[in-house]
């Protein structure tokens, strides 16, 4: 979602796109703009979630589809056709 707004803001703050600017002038802007949007709010807290829901939710899902993985094991038998 940041590469797809950056480019938009142009003009609205120190850290926005500049067309005509160097390419290391806008990935250092760029560099920042992600850094400070998305990483430190939204992406930090959705991987932080996403840890305390597998370590708390995890083994008890395992357990579970353990459970149905034994009970689903169907075991064919060979069948001889007879002559």
């Amino acid at each position: 979602m940041s590469m797809f707004t950056w480019p938009f803001l142009a003009g609205t703050s120190a850290l926005d796109f500049v067309p005509g600017a160097p390419l290391g002038v806008n990935l250092h802007r760029f560099l920042v703009f992600t850094v400070l949007t998305s990483t430190l709010g939204w992406d930090t807290g959705r991987a932080l979630t996403n840890l305390i829901a597998i370590l708390a939710l995890g083994p008890a899902i395992l357990t579970i589809l353990r459970r149905a993985a034994r009970r689903a094991a169907f075991v064919r038998r060979a069948v001889v056709p007879s002559r």
